[in-house]
Formats: structure tokens, sequence, C-alpha cells
């Protein structure tokens, strides 16, 4: 799934990935349909044909959805790219209702879904395995169209990095109304192809260096029109090279006005890249829509065209019960049982680097020497010809003491920083968080590195019942 169904210590973010990966359960799937080569168009209708996807508040459709991926994964490794087997499948069933578009392009797609299913399973090199499922408290959204991908949102709970990916379904059915012709067809025999900003939504690239698509009507009768879909595009997944190719047909029912059903097939070539591994894989999707009568549990209006930058904030959840909010533009690259990787993207190029590890924890009210948190840290600078160039301590930041050390390297026309932050919690416990960026990228990277530790909670251990003893 281009980005939604699969989801990996460097000390440094430069450095190439050898461990297993544990890729967000979103990040590869990739769409296809079975070929329908030689079908040949029958029409029984004479005059203009028009396609058209009325976009009425009041209807809600059902939607069934299921995507098969198999093929290979690539990382890289000090012997070479390593290859593993890749079996992923992904299903949702949700109700929508979609809203008449406030402005034109991909800002125009909105809607509110209701998912009652929405889960993926994958296997990697057989050992490998990796269940996501969307919990129940997760499971009405908020859908809004942007210039890179199908952003959903919870009115009633922030999602995880890892849901995120998941609910990135490729040949998503908000978009693939899109490749309706948008004039109305002379006969069976014209071609159309789509706007620009389609397909890169379609296969969740953010941006397409190349793209062709050719659509035509396969079967035609007075109350469905079948279409054969030719599409391609080469461009950037979470910045790696990607090549996608899909064909397949969708069905539309000229009486409901509503795309019926889509089948396809997607190849899927793509690059290791910064955060996520390389793939070459044959995807299947295929999704089935109907009129829906249950309508009382979907909103009948969204409460605002575009999400503010806040709404759209992400929580990471540790397995230490520490929690921070964090952009979408951070992706979860390697995690284990002592370790949190994660990478800065901004228009598929790496910004910077956040690993998150816990510490030594100590008593309450109490912290690492100042002396000894400097020690060690010059200890780990030793191997990278850097010093530390400032210090800094906040004593209560919301229930924290934060002690900040500030490394700089010289790199090739540019330095290398380090920012080594021990956080100390009121109740003793610590964590080292520590981000790494290249200098001329500061006024970008400070930013979201500042509200990942505003945003520092820990998670309070539920108490256990009391027990009424036997009297």
């Amino acid at each position: 799934m281009s980005r939604s169904s699969l989801t990996f210590l460097r000390q440094s973010f430069c450095k190439p990935l050898h461990d297993k990966p544990i890729f967000l359960a979103a990040t590869l799937l990739v769409m296809s349909l079975p070929g329908i080569a030689g079908a040949q168009a029958t029409s029984e209708v004479s005059g203009p044909i028009i396609l058209e996807a009325k976009c009425d508040p009041d209807v809600v459709t059902a939607i069934s959805y299921t995507v098969t991926i198999q093929g290979k994964i690539i990382t890289p490794s000090s012997s070479g790219p390593s290859k593993m087997d890749l079996d992923s499948t992904a299903h949702f069933d949700f109700r929508q209702r979609r809203f008449q578009p406030t402005v034109n392009g991909p800002f125009g797609l909105r809607a509110v879904r209701r998912f009652q299913k929405g889960l993926s399973n994958t296997t990697v090199a057989k050992d490998h395995k990796t269940d996501v499922q969307l919990p129940v408290s997760h499971r009405l959204m908020q859908v809004y169209g942007t210039d890179a991908a199908v952003c959903h949102l919870s009115p009633d709970v922030r999602l995880t990095r890892q849901q995120v990916d998941l609910l990135q379904m490729p040949c998503d059915p908000l978009v693939t109304n899109a490749l309706l012709p948008n004039r109305p067809l002379k006969d069976v025999t014209e071609k159309w192809n789509t706007d620009p900003w389609v397909l890169p939504l379609m296969f969740g690239m953010e941006a397409a260096v190349s793209q062709s698509a050719s659509c035509q009507i396969s079967a035609l009768t007075e109350s469905t029109a079948t279409v054969r879909i030719q599409l391609k595009a080469d461009g950037a997944v979470n910045g790696s090279a990607s090549e996608i190719e899909l064909t397949g047909t969708y069905t539309f029912d000229r009486i409901s006005s509503l795309i019926t059903g889509l089948e396809a097939t997607l190849t899927e070539k793509r690059s290791p890249g910064t955060v996520s591994p390389g793939l070459e894989i044959t995807a299947d999707v295929n999704w089935k829509q109907q009129l829906s009568d249950q309508t009382e549990d979907l909103p009948a209006s969204l409460p605002e065209t575009t999400p503010t930058e806040s709404r759209l904030l992400l929580t990471l959840v540790t397995p230490w019960r520490l929690t921070m909010l964090h952009s979408r533009e951070w992706h979860l690259f390697h995690e284990t049982a002592d370790l949190i990787m994660l990478r800065l993207l901004r228009n598929g190029s790496l910004i910077g680097q956040c690993n998150i590890a816990p510490s030594i924890a100590v008593p309450p009210g109490e912290f690492t020497p100042d002396d000894q948190f400097r020690t060690e840290v010059q200890q780990a600078l030793a191997t990278r010809q850097a010093g530390i160039v400032s210090s800094n301590i906040t004593e209560d930041a919301n229930g924290w003491r934060i002690h900040t050390l500030r490394s700089e390297s010289p790199a090739e026309n540019n330095s290398i920083h380090w920012d080594y932050h021990l956080c100390t919690h009121s109740s003793g416990q610590q964590f080292l968080i520590i981000f790494s960026h290249t200098g001329n990228q500061k006024n970008v990277f400070e930013p979201e590195a500042k509200l990942l530790l505003q945003s520092l909670t820990l998670r309070l251990v539920p108490s256990r019942p009391k027990i009424t003893l036997p009297r």
C-alpha cells in the first residue's frame, strides 16, 4: 500500500539501516487489478454519455475494501541490498457520507466515515509479523483531501503514526471518483485522462515526476458503465524513488450515479529510502460500494474545511509510559524495547532525527547529577570529533526537569548538531532524547523538536481495584 500497511541504534541519523523492519503497516500498500486486456465496449445507448458521480450529503454508502500484497522488501546492508519476502493483507468496512466540494482539486475531497472494521496483517521473511487494528474508540473519522494524501482525522481522539498509515488506502474511493470523465463523451471509443493531482493521491506519492492515465469505457448499458483504466506514475513515496503501474476496471451505476466497485492490480518498484525500505511488489485492490440506509450515526457536516495544524498532531506512545505529540511529518524508522527512532521528512527530504530511550530511574524529586550527564555525553561524542558548545537546564517544565547539552561537529560545507536532553520526571523516571540535524536545517527542525519536548507526558499506572476483605 503505497502508504498504508507495513510497520524498523543508530547513534547517527545518516547511517544505513541493517536491522529488522518494523515498518508501519501502512507504508507499503500498492494497488492492482486483474487485467481486462482485449475487452470490447458494447453500447445500447445513443447520444452523449454522461458519467458523473453526484455528491449528495444526504446519501450514505457502505464500502468494503480489501488489498493484498506480495513481493519483496529491500533493505540496505553492509554486504549489499537484502531482500525478504513480504505478504500483507488489509481490510476495511466503513460507511461514508460525502460533502460538496468547496474548491476544485484535491482540497475539495471531504467526507465522514465510520469504520466497522479496519485492520492489516503483515508478514516479512516469514518470522516478523505485524498486526494493526483500528480501535473502537477511533472508528469515526473526518476525511479531507490535501495535496499529498487523503487525511483522516478523528474528532474524538488523536491518532498515532501507525493508525494514520493504516488508513492510507491505495485507490481510495474518494479519489477514484476523479477518474470519471469531466465532460460528456460522444461515444464509447473516446478516451480520457485525469487531472495531475489524481494519480499521486491514488498511489500515495508526495510528488510525481511523470505520469500518464488512460480511461475508456469497455462495456456500456442504460444502467451501468464499465471503465478500463491504465495508470502509471514515477515519483517519490516518503522520499524514496518509486515506479507504479496500475491496470483494472471500475463499474459506474448510471442510475444511482455511484461507482459501485473497483478491481485493480498494481505493481511498484521502490528504492530504499530514509524512512522506508525498498519494494518490489504486486498488490490486488478490490472494493465495492452500495447505498446504505444507516445514516443516524454519521455527522451531517464537517466543522471546518481545512484542519488546523494543532488538530492534525499525532500521539507517540512508547513502551515506557512516555507519550508526546508530534506533527505528521515525523515517521517511525526503528523501534525496539529500548529505543524508538523517528525521522522528520519535509517535501520528501530528510530534515533530522530523534532517538528516544529510557534512562536510569532515580528517587522521586532527584535527578542524575549534571556533571555525570555531561561526562557521559562527552564520552559518546569522542568518536565524532565533536564538543559540547552549550548547556541549559529547565527546572520545571510541566513536571519535568530538562538538562540540554548541544554539540556540533563540522561536515562538508555544513555542520551537524546533536542536542542531548535528559528529561527527568518528578516521579524519578528519566528519558534520554537526542535530536540530530544539519546546521542549515536549524530553523526548520527546532520548532518540531520543541513541540516534542513541550508535550512530554508520563501516563499513570492504573491502580488495582480495592478488594473487600471477607468479614
